[in-house]
């Protein structure tokens, strides 16, 4: 069947126009209201840059269990590791090599995606985020610096 490549996210529509008459094999779905159903029918997200630092769409990723194939140091700031909740190239060659041949392997695909969720699920519990922060709003320390915040009326 062959692998195709999607490319959906916020986009100046001159932009998107730009890619698709450059690049006709692509999809190129530009801007849309909700990405989670793009995310559940991709077997795989590419995050092919390091520009600026950490990616936030990761976690779009991640939270839908999407395995990631990245350049490496593209979700730095985060317990991944290739072969860890990712797999991470140092050339782009190696990562579209690596899509092709990963593809059709579910069970790979499947691990790298649940255990990327396993490792960052706990620190983005809202629940116990807000209990943290009712904590610390109410005076008591914060562990690492040992800063107190206090709200008076």
């Amino acid at each position: 069947m062959g692998v195709s490549l999607q490319i959906v996210g916020l986009t100046e529509e001159s932009y998107v126009g730009a890619l698709r008459q450059r690049f006709p094999s692509v999809e190129v779905v530009g801007t849309v209201p909700d990405i989670r159903p793009y995310i559940s029918r991709a077997r795989i997200a590419l995050v092919p840059d390091v520009l600026g630092g950490f990616k936030l769409k990761s976690f779009d990723y991640i939270f839908g269990r999407l395995p990631i194939f990245g350049i490496e140091g593209a979700v730095s700031g985060t317990p991944l590791s290739d072969g860890r909740g990712i797999r991470l190239f140092n050339s782009h060659s190696a990562l579209a090599h690596s899509v092709a041949d990963t593809i059709d392997d579910t069970a790979t695909l499947n691990r790298l995606g649940e255990t990327a969720y396993a490792l960052l699920a706990h620190r983005f519990d809202w629940s116990s985020i807000g209990r943290d922060l009712i904590q610390r709003i109410r005076g008591r320390p914060l562990p690492a610096s040992g800063i107190t915040i206090r709200i008076c009326h």
